[in-house]
């Protein structure tokens, strides 16, 4: 993601198209970086304008555009940029994520590829191969991309969750274990990995250790309907209906149109 650099160089006075380009393009990055997403895509306009052939601009546009989720206008611009700067890897990787979002999955992978050739250590590009790779089920892929990646950076939080959720498709329960808790060893606040950890628990029989992820889960995000859900229905297979009946009443709150849960309450 752009970052704002604390140390902007001051306004240019100057006549030439080229300088002012510069120094709209670098408010661009100033506004993006302060989160202002609409005054970075304006600024990066006013650049392009002046500069229609400025590479990085076109680069910094596609990628707010993405952000801001006009998918088709954020894939051309990205795609100017790879035109005039056939290297531009960043511009390679947001271009694959514009795919991905159109569900051109086959696009997006080939994209996030290109971007590792030129950059092997841009690891949000190994994690979205790999996440890309799961959603089109090549599990195998998948798993060695992710397991690449930590190799790489054994800090990258998400891809210890990613590579458990892939593992858990491709029927290797026990390691899928071993990186969830890994994940949440790294990022304790996730309630996704909390409750990920939990179903695969519950679903080798470990129902008592399931409960106490649920409930993690569910202390991190309470309005989590899944979550209490499956905590009822874990709290049931223990016997304990009191609590199960508490859970699925919780999930009708959240969701009056959630049918298993009022379906277990009518048993």
């Amino acid at each position: 993601s752009d970052v704002c650099s604390s140390d902007l160089e001051p306004p240019v006075s100057s006549n030439e198209p080229q300088d002012d380009a510069a120094i709209h393009f670098k408010l661009g990055v100033a506004h993006r970086g302060n989160g202002s997403l609409k005054a970075a895509i304006e600024e990066y306009r006013k650049a392009i304008r002046l500069k229609p052939d400025y590479a990085e601009a076109h680069s910094k546009l596609g990628a707010a555009l993405c952000d801001a989720g006009d998918q088709d206008a954020g894939a051309m611009e990205c795609r100017e940029a790879i035109r005039l700067k056939p290297d531009d890897f960043a511009a390679i990787y947001h271009l694959g994520n514009a795919l991905y979002h159109k569900n051109d999955f086959s696009g997006a992978i080939a994209q996030y590829r290109a971007a590792i050739r030129l950059k092997p250590d841009l690891l949000e590009a190994r994690n979205n191969l790999g996440n890309t790779l799961y959603r089109t089920r090549d599990l195998n892929a998948a798993i060695a991309e992710f397991r690449e990646l930590i190799q790489l950076a054994p800090s990258f939080r998400d891809a210890y969750n990613n590579f458990a959720n892939a593992l858990y498709e491709n029927g290797d329960i026990q390691a899928a274990i071993v990186e969830y808790r890994e994940a949440i060893r790294l990022s304790p606040d996730s309630a996704d990995t909390h409750y990920n950890l939990a179903n695969v628990l519950n679903e080798t029989g470990a129902a008592d250790e399931a409960v106490v992820e649920y409930q993690h889960a569910i202390k991190l995000m309470p309005s989590f309907p899944d979550a209490h859900l499956n905590l009822g229905n874990a709290l049931a297979g223990k016997g304990e209906m009191d609590g199960a009946i508490a859970e699925y009443r919780e999930v009708l709150r959240l969701n009056p149109n959630e049918l298993l849960a009022r379906q277990n309450l009518q048993k």
